[in-house]
């Protein structure tokens, strides 16, 4: 645990390799240790900051195998977490499809977990996939949701690499669409409540 603490702390101070070094070290004393639960917290560090570096395929195999680690140990909770987590790293590596079969299994958990926090990253998540998938009105009314809802509720977005996608996204849609239609997606996303959003992220989602 020592090491992946330090491992994270390294990670937030910038110091990369030497929070590498760290969370290497904390993994193979957990495999000599027995492994299962005790890999979590190096490998969700590992994660991090393979998506830190922008190694989006060992984020994406790492995100996986911490999936496999959270559905063992059944909590709803880090179980959605990780669930989101591994959806970004899909979507960070172009495989959309597989980022939303992980969203439609954290989407039923969302009733059990309660978290405005997670419910809005889902819903962020699923904004994403629908522009990959050529559905840019939908993907602009739910970034829209998501943003007017995070500022009711005093949820800002604070990590820079979801506010640099955001505005990525949001360019690439309102040449898709154009000015108006732009706009008219916009406000629709705006007028929606927390419910009427998550009810369409579940349309949105159904295969």
């Amino acid at each position: 645990v020592a090491h992946a603490n330090s491992g994270n702390i390294e990670r937030s101070l910038g110091h990369l390799d030497a929070a590498q070094a760290q969370l290497e070290t904390a993994l193979r004393i957990a495999d000599e240790h027995g492994g299962g639960a005790l890999r979590v917290q190096p490998v969700h560090g590992l994660a991090v900051l393979a998506l830190a570096r922008g190694a989006a395929v060992e984020a994406d195999q790492r995100f996986a195998e911490l999936l496999d680690l959270r559905r063992q140990q059944g909590h709803g909770y880090n179980l959605m977490i990780a669930l989101l987590n591994a959806a970004s790293a899909a979507v960070e590596m172009g495989h959309t499809a597989r980022a939303m079969q992980y969203l439609r299994e954290a989407l039923p958990l969302q009733d059990r977990v309660g978290s405005r926090l997670l419910s809005q990253y889902l819903v962020e998540l699923s904004s994403v996939c629908l522009l990959h998938g050529n559905e840019a009105a939908r993907a602009v009314c739910l970034c829209a949701a998501s943003l007017t809802q995070r500022a009711q509720t005093n949820l800002p977005v604070s990590d820079q690499s979801i506010v640099g996608r955001f505005h990525r996204n949001m360019k690439i849609a309102r040449e898709r669409l154009g000015e108006d239609s732009f706009e008219a997606a916009w406000a629709e996303g705006v007028a929606l409540d927390h419910e009427a959003t998550l009810a369409l992220v579940r349309e949105s989602l159904r295969e």
